[in-house]
């Protein structure tokens, strides 16, 4: 399973503020290029500093270089990638990550609140439907494997967009239909997807809204049905596009 810098270097909300992730990724199936320990270090701890000088974080060489030598016996073959991040809101979020964690050129997907009014909500204080939040998955994914419209589509393809109180028999403010955009084009290519199912007379629910602060859900909620071995109850793929 690739490693990534978001367990090195900061959390979550550290580097979405950046609008862009900064991701090395390791994979011993995948990579071609193979690095001595002392060159895996010098190119590492050079990208490292990179990316703490643009999110305005102290850089510790020294702590770089003893979290590599640590890993290096598990690495292989690496390469850099700079990653991108999608934000979608379809209902109960265990749901829609389980179709977006399946899909090719996901790296990894959480599962949390975002659209609210305060900060670090608890699932309880979501459920009361007084916080404003909206119940979202978060997608890092590469963009060599995939793209934001794919990613678009299967968003549509996996809930009904159609429906304006919430999301099958999850009834709520906090199960209702939302991309959160993270740049001027994600949400050209959103507002594009949905005068498209316009054009094909679905009336469109989802709303589509600038991300905003990000709260990841508690741990059980992650991975929720990988972890069951279930199947969602009302997010069921369906060809649209």
């Amino acid at each position: 399973m690739p490693m990534s810098a978001t367990e090195h270097f900061g959390t979550n909300k550290d580097l979405t503020a950046n609008k862009e992730y900064c991701c090395y990724c390791f994979d011993d199936g995948q990579f071609t290029e193979e690095l001595t320990l002392d060159e895996m270090m010098d190119r590492y701890a050079e990208l490292a500093e990179s990316y703490c000088v643009q999110a305005e974080r102290e850089f510790n060489r020294e702590e770089v270089y003893k979290k590599i030598r640590q890993s290096f016996p598990l690495l292989k073959r690496w390469r850099v990638s700079r990653l991108e991040v999608a934000y979608f809101a379809s209902g109960c979020f265990w749901g829609t990550e389980y179709h977006f964690a399946k899909a090719h050129g996901v790296i990894s997907t959480s599962v949390g609140f975002m659209g609210g009014h305060i900060d670090h909500p608890s699932y309880q204080q979501v459920c009361t439907k007084t916080t404003g939040h909206l119940e979202t998955v978060e997608v890092v994914f590469d963009p060599q494997q995939t793209t934001y419209e794919s990613l678009l589509k299967l968003f549509f393809e996996t809930h009904d967009f159609c429906q304006t109180d919430g999301q099958g028999p999850d009834i709520g403010p906090q199960y209702l239909s939302c991309v959160f955009f993270l740049s001027p084009e994600q949400k050209e290519i959103a507002e594009k997807h949905i005068d498209i199912l316009r054009e094909k007379g679905y009336h469109i629910a989802t709303k589509v809204a600038p991300a905003v602060p990000f709260w990841k859900a508690e741990q059980y909620h992650q991975q929720y049905y990988e972890h069951k071995g279930e199947q969602p109850y009302c997010h069921i793929y369906r060809k649209i596009f």
